[in-house]
């Protein structure tokens, strides 16, 4: 996790969004601007926890391969980073036209995406729903002992 990253989660108010707008900046997003932005019939929004550098580095990697920087492609691209049950979460968001491809990326690195809403134990050992859910968004699993199927 880059220092920015380290920066901005031990200074992230609990259940706060971030967008991360460059590699040294970042601002703070209100969970109503997010959801504004999550509502949008266009996009699917792959959620994940940051847990592991491999978490991390498959979101560098999705953008890299199938939204390269500097291109009109990348626009579509987008990036949130969620601090949710103590844990911090990746939110990205694609072109839903492109799920197919982002299905295929995953595959190749042992991951699927599941349409299951995220839920988890909150400090009251009460089930809690992940802040954001809908038809459009996705779980990122990673499966161990699955074969990757990359073309």
């Amino acid at each position: 996790m880059s220092s920015l990253n380290a920066h901005i989660l031990d200074n992230l108010p609990p259940n706060h969004l971030v967008v991360g707008v460059s590699e040294t900046t970042a601002r703070y997003e209100p969970f109503d601007a997010a959801r504004a932005f999550f509502a949008r019939p266009r996009h699917i929004h792959l959620v994940m926890p940051l847990m592991q550098q491999a978490d991390v580095e498959f979101g560098a990697l999705l953008e890299r391969e199938l939204y390269p920087y500097g291109t009109a492609h990348n626009n579509a691209f987008h990036t949130r980073l969620l601090l949710w049950q103590k844990l911090s979460w990746g939110i990205v968001s694609v072109l839903r036209r492109d799920e197919s491809k982002v299905q295929d990326h995953c595959r190749c690195h042992y991951r699927y995406l599941d349409h299951a809403a995220y839920t988890a134990k909150s400090a009251q050992n009460k089930s809690e729903k992940f802040p954001f859910h809908g038809d459009n968004f996705r779980l990122v699993r990673m499966v161990h002992g699955l074969l990757a199927a990359c073309r």
